[in-house]
């Protein structure tokens, strides 16, 4: 039986690469919700390396309560059909590198 010593173990995982960037409508879970939208409620990618644009194919997930995406690399504006997501309870957007206005359609929320 072999044994390897707990902070050896600990190194291995934090010097462990990230994974590669990835755009936000190929990720697994987006394409998931957009199989089914009206059972998607949440959608969480936290420093998750995210790269694009937010999809205006967004608005379809109507009963979305959830939106965390910060700490990512996502760029470009907010799609104004975010305003369209009423049952949306929380958006996380900081640290990313959106740029333009917000939207008046996200005042409506």
């Amino acid at each position: 039986m072999a044994y390897v010593h707990w902070t050896t173990l600990i190194v291995m995982i934090l010097l462990a690469p990230r994974a590669a960037a990835e755009n936000f409508n190929q990720t697994t879970a987006y394409q998931a919700c957009m199989t089914t939208p009206a059972t998607c409620t949440s959608l969480r990618f936290v420093d998750s390396q995210i790269m694009g644009s937010i999809p205006t194919e967004l608005a379809a997930l109507t009963n979305l309560r959830e939106l965390y995406l910060y700490t990512n690399q996502m760029t470009g504006t907010l799609p104004t059909e975010l305003g369209t997501l009423t049952s949306l309870t929380f958006i996380g957007l900081a640290v990313n590198q959106f740029t333009g206005t917000l939207p008046t359609e996200l005042g409506a929320l």
